[in-house]
């Protein structure tokens, strides 16, 4: 039994080190991913800044002049702007949507570390309780032997006056015994 109980503990300590790995890990990994789509978005916004006050640049070229360049330059602008509008917004989903998956692991995160105090402090409090078992151990043996030896010693000064009563008796008696004869005569 303390063969399976010893395997048993060590698949516990083995698969709690390995949740807990498995935790910061998926919160380094998710946070990573995060952090890379807030780059991207950042660079989209900044390509969109740069496309838009292009397209006002190209506005005013046309109202100026009128020409059929002007306005196909507008378009053109048109379209990056529109293309970068769509860019942001999908960084902006995607980034949601990961940081709903950063939330859900900092909870898993959290649980793990709860998990992990948690059974420090059980792991201290077991250690505490086994050192004071040790401690014990030894006063307990030498108590238990003194009070053995107490109750050996008592057993033989009681086994002794009861011999010395038991032999006092015998003598009173053997001398009243010897004094109803002489009276008897």
């Amino acid at each position: 039994m303390p063969k399976q109980v010893a395997a048993a503990q060590k698949a516990f300590l083995s698969a709690k080190a390995d949740f807990f790995k498995l935790a910061a890990k998926t919160d380094k990994a998710i946070t990573k991913e995060r952090d890379a789509l807030r780059r991207k978005l950042k660079q989209a916004n900044n390509k969109l800044k740069k496309t838009r006050t292009k397209l006002v640049a190209a506005e005013k070229k046309l109202q100026k002049s009128g020409a059929a360049a002007a306005k196909s330059q507008v378009e053109k602008m048109n379209k990056l702007v529109g293309e970068a509008k769509s860019e942001a917004m999908e960084l902006r989903e995607t980034l949601h949507d990961v940081s709903e998956r950063v939330k859900a692991s900092k909870e898993f995160s959290a649980t793990a570390k709860f998990f992990q105090r948690g059974i420090e402090k059980l792991d201290k409090e077991w250690e505490k309780h086994i050192e004071k078992k040790e401690k014990s151990k030894p006063k307990a043996k030498a108590a238990k032997k003194k009070a053995a030896k107490k109750k050996v010693a008592k057993k033989k000064v009681a086994k002794k006056k009861v011999a010395k009563k038991k032999v006092a008796k015998k003598k009173v008696t053997k001398k009243t015994a010897a004094k109803k004869k002489t009276t008897k005569k």
